[in-house]
């Protein structure tokens, strides 16, 4: 008789199927962003009037705070609870976006691009 836990040759078990695609849709929803932003780089420049330079920090601005947040809210969610910091992520990410939507000018998008993560 198979449980759970044992993992059929070759394959994965149900757990471990859950866990892996619960990882993956994660991944995904998380390196869009990234993928979106490399996307829209020329049209976003050409609209906001941007230099080399300014779209290079946008990205640099970016990558940082992706780092800071994973490193934060990882922290966060092993004392508080996964399930609550990502509710809190979801709120402030929601609340970024809205913001950097109504941004009449590229520097005050550039404010709440770093809320994003």
């Amino acid at each position: 008789m198979a449980t759970a836990t044992t993992t059929p040759a070759g394959g994965l078990n149900a757990v471990q199927r859950g866990a892996f695609l619960g990882a993956l849709i994660g991944w995904i929803f998380d390196y869009y962003e990234v993928f979106l932003m490399t996307m829209l780089a020329v049209p976003v420049a050409v609209e906001f009037e941007l230099t080399t330079g300014q779209v290079g920090m946008i990205f640099s601005v970016q990558l940082l705070f992706l780092a800071v947040g994973g490193v934060v809210f990882g922290y966060l969610a092993d004392r508080m609870g996964r399930k609550r910091v990502l509710i809190y992520t979801i709120l402030i990410f929601s609340l970024g976006t809205m913001a950097r939507a109504a941004a009449p000018v590229m520097m005050s998008c550039s404010f709440s691009r770093p809320s994003l993560r």
